[in-house]
This record gives C-alpha cells, sequence and structure tokens, in this order.
C-alpha cells in the first residue's frame, strides 16, 4: 500500500493556528509505509517543527507529543507489527 496524498497538521501547539508539516506530506505521498520511512518521516518531522516551536513553553514535550502522533498513526499500518518494535521507539527521541 503507498500514501497517495497525505494532509498533516498539529494543532493546539502553543501556536495562534494548526502547524502544517509539508516536508513530511512531501515525503510521505508515493511511499510503502515501512520502518525506514516512518524514521524519516519522524526525523523531517523534528527539523520541520524546530522553528515554529523554538519560542513555545515545553517546545521539547511538544516535539514528543508530536512525533508520538506521527508514529501511533502509522505504526498499524507497518507490515510485520507483531514484532517487537522496541529499537524504533529508541530512535524516537
Amino acid at each position: 500500500r503507498s500514501i497517495l496524498d497525505a494532509k498533516i497538521a498539529f494543532g493546539a501547539f502553543g501556536n495562534a493556528h494548526a502547524i502544517r508539516v509539508h516536508a513530511v506530506e512531501n515525503y510521505l505521498t508515493g511511499k510503502s509505509i515501512h520502518e525506514n520511512v516512518l524514521m524519516e518521516a519522524i526525523r523531517i518531522l523534528k527539523d520541520e517543527l524546530a522553528v515554529p516551536l523554538k519560542d513555545t513553553k515545553k517546545c521539547a514535550y511538544r516535539h514528543s507529543v508530536a512525533i508520538g502522533l506521527l508514529f501511533d498513526f502509522f505504526l498499524p499500518l507497518l507490515p510485520d507489527t507483531k514484532k517487537p518494535l522496541d529499537h524504533l521507539a529508541q530512535n524516537l527521541a
């Protein structure tokens, strides 16, 4: 299965408006979800959120929430999710 189109926004992040993560959307479009794609999307998300969240309170917490939401959304789509994914969780921080 491939992602045909992605629209991802995070709201209530200490900003006046929701934050769209266009770089993550662009990266995911046309990709099949597997571990490497998910980890790269998370890396891109960290970079993309760095600027809009830098002046907000609890910036590290807000980053971790966004990463957790993205991870939790795509986790059920990963092939063979029966195996332990501890190695993925360790790389999220």
